[in-house]
């Protein structure tokens, strides 16, 4: 467990390496939240249902902390200037792009 968190602690901090924070944190909850859309989209699973809602939240909250620890990690690697930073920090605004509509509607629907 204390692994877990030590490996945590340094993906928030930036002291990853980027292919550690990419390929061990985003990527899977990029797949993840792609095979959601799936079985929401073919009728699988109900969007109106409560799993799906605590799913989403869960989902949200876990991307806007992988998306802050991709940013940090950025630059960590082998070759400084690398197109990978750039790449990771491209991802991270595109990321950034997608998730607005998805946190503002729900505070459109409240007002």
């Amino acid at each position: 467990m204390d692994k877990i968190l030590i490996k945590i602690s340094r993906l928030w901090n930036g002291k990853e390496s980027l292919s550690v924070a990419f390929w061990g944190l985003y990527a899977p909850l990029f797949f993840c939240s792609q095979g959601l859309k799936l079985l929401v989209s073919n009728g699988y699973v109900n969007s109106d249902g409560i799993l799906f809602m605590v799913s989403m939240i869960f989902l949200v909250g876990f991307k806007v902390f992988s998306l802050i620890c991709l940013w940090r990690c950025s630059s960590n690697t082998k070759e400084q200037n690398s197109p990978f930073t750039w790449l990771a920090k491209g991802i991270v605004i595109f990321g950034i792009v997608t998730l607005l509509p998805i946190v503002l509607l729900p505070l459109e629907m409240l007002l």
